[in-house]
């Protein structure tokens, strides 16, 4: 399995300006420039070669218009099966049983194109270690309310990113097992993630992956971001006694990914995790990542605005690709960073 997004923060780790060749290559395409630039990258690195051809596609209606396009133009490109998870728009039983309907009907289609069946034992296997990775990620959560914070979310965004080239493995699992490891020992030492924390700072959709503007703000200003919707979790453990509960619990697992757990339905469920984030987490301020090719999210800023209103929380919006440095310069995305700690006294 290859996730395509994946391969995109990847990318941006190991060689910057490859993804930024891939984006290129898919607008001269003809893509949509206002699609979102992991999706653009995707489907760059499958025109250019980059990316292998698959067997088989899988992806889902959630939980942007530029997935549900593009998977669509990956289909088209490579001219192989392709099954799509559809998501309810609620998340109450009957929604988690038609989801888990779905993941059934998956299973179905990939033992006809792979020719083989489901190793449900193997399946226990794997999910097992599933669970022991969401255990161990959701603790972290936990702790990063403690003040000073003995972490900061640059190493929960860490850990999704291996969650999503390798999670089920033993391998991923001990990466989160240590993880967890460090910052247990550094809050039960009463030591934060920085020398002296002066600002917590809570942040919205996925950081700026092109510049390290955690690290930045951390060193400067003693600026801890605790928590943010990637990698902020609430993921039921699946109950691994019987088939039926296997799937269930995956169905549950999947709906409440980050993203996916947001916005596949109302605002209130939006809404319902902003508010339960501002509540336990102490945040000083609110910076908005303000991705340009997030469409779902930039629905919501006017939301955002009036809840930050009402609880008196300074907030930030930026504007910026997080996986196109060409968008806004590093400087300019500093300096607006800089002036809203300054005017609002934060430091």
């Amino acid at each position: 399995p290859m996730c395509t997004e994946g391969l995109v923060a990847l990318c941006l780790i190991l060689e910057a300006d490859s993804t930024l060749q891939m984006i290129d290559a898919s607008e001269q395409a003809g893509v949509p420039v206002e699609y979102c630039s992991a999706s653009k990258s995707a489907l760059g690195a499958l025109l250019t070669g980059n990316l292998p051809t698959p067997d088989c596609i899988v992806t889902s209606s959630h939980p942007c218009d530029s997935i549900v396009s593009s998977y669509q133009s990956l289909e088209y490109l490579s001219r192989v099966p392709t099954f799509r998870l559809d998501t309810p728009y609620w998340d109450d039983n009957r929604a988690l049983d038609y989801y888990a309907g779905e993941i059934r009907s998956l299973i179905a289609f990939l033992e006809d194109n792979f020719k083989r069946k489901l190793d449900w034992d193997r399946l226990r296997e794997v999910l097992a270690e599933v669970n022991k990775t969401n255990e161990y990620i959701m603790e972290l959560n936990e702790m990063f309310r403690a003040r000073p914070s003995p972490g900061s979310v640059l190493s929960t965004i860490l850990a999704w990113v291996s969650r999503v080239v390798g999670l089920g493995t033993p391998e991923i699992t001990e990466v989160s097992r240590r993880l967890h490891q460090v910052t247990r020992k550094k809050l039960e030492a009463g030591k934060g993630a920085v020398k002296k924390e002066k600002v917590r700072v809570i942040w919205f959709d996925v950081p700026v992956a092109y510049y390290p503007l955690l690290i930045w703000m951390e060193e400067t200003f003693g600026a801890v971001i605790v928590t943010d919707v990637v990698s902020y979790m609430n993921t039921p453990p699946i109950d691994l006694a019987s088939e039926k509960t296997m799937v269930r619990g995956l169905a549950a697992s999947y709906m409440n990914l980050a993203m996916a757990r947001q916005f596949h339905g109302p605002v209130e469920f939006y809404e319902r995790d902003l508010t339960k984030i501002c509540d336990e987490y102490g945040g000083d301020c609110f910076i908005f990542a303000g991705h340009v090719g997030c469409k779902h999210s930039a629905a919501s800023i006017r939301i955002l605005k009036d809840y930050m209103k009402k609880i008196g929380m300074p907030i930030l919006i930026l504007s910026c690709d997080i996986f196109d440095r060409r968008v806004t310069h590093e400087d300019q995305l500093k300096a607006q960073i800089e002036e809203f700690f300054i005017s609002n006294r934060l430091v």
